[in-house]
């Protein structure tokens, strides 16, 4: 049954999400096992992701790539953190973000986000390797969107999916309703937000 499926699949890759959250923090033993489940705990507590993995839309499907993505990168730079320096392991860092932006039109967004990063954390040794760096890691997005958007001209006749028309408006007369959407979506998560401001602040304060 093609409802019960669908809420199957967002159950599933919702799991593989929370699974890449804490494998991304090695568990080795009962100490790290507990702060490796921190993370995923903060995320399942959440009312979105509860109604997003029984919607049978791409919300769980997208956590999970980003789980991937985002874990593999702090994986490997936790290991060695001159591991992305390769332009091989740099392109296969950035396949999962390449496979969000099939998922949803905003992936680019998330690929660019890890890109700067990347290119920043290397601007020490000159704008080349910072460049080279965020090229090679944003290649398989890049491609991965030029081919969507040659099938949307070829089908479609259009650069942009038929959701952008309609939800997407670049006039300052929405800003409101987006800065409300943004609020909201922080009362929603309350234990996520908390987190992530007292990450902010830590990391204004150290440098470590």
């Amino acid at each position: 049954e093609l409802v019960a499926a669908a809420r199957l699949l967002g159950a599933l890759t919702t799991l593989l999400g929370l699974w890449f959250l804490a494998s991304a923090f090695r568990p080795r033993n009962w100490h790290t096992a507990v702060v490796a489940s921190v993370a995923p705990l903060l995320v399942a507590s959440t009312q979105p992701v509860m109604i997003w993995t029984l919607s049978g839309l791409e919300g769980p499907l997208v956590m999970a790539l980003l789980a991937w993505g985002f874990g593999g990168l702090w994986r490997r730079i936790d290991d060695d953190p001159d591991a992305l320096s390769t332009a091989r392991s740099l392109l296969l860092a950035g396949v999962p973000f390449a496979l969000v932006c099939w998922t949803r039109p905003d992936g680019p967004i998330w690929a660019l986000t890890a890109g700067i990063a990347l290119a920043a954390r290397a601007i020490s040794s000159g704008l080349k390797p910072a460049c080279q760096r965020a090229f090679w890691f944003g290649l398989p997005a890049l491609l991965a969107v030029t081919a969507q958007v040659t099938f949307r001209l070829s089908y479609y006749g259009d650069y942009l999916p038929n959701t952008a028309h309609v939800k997407a408006e670049f006039d300052p007369a929405s800003f409101p309703a987006g800065y409300a959407f943004v609020a909201k979506a922080m009362q929603a998560m309350p234990g996520l937000s908390i987190a992530m401001l007292i990450g902010c602040l830590l990391m204004i304060c150290f440098r470590r």
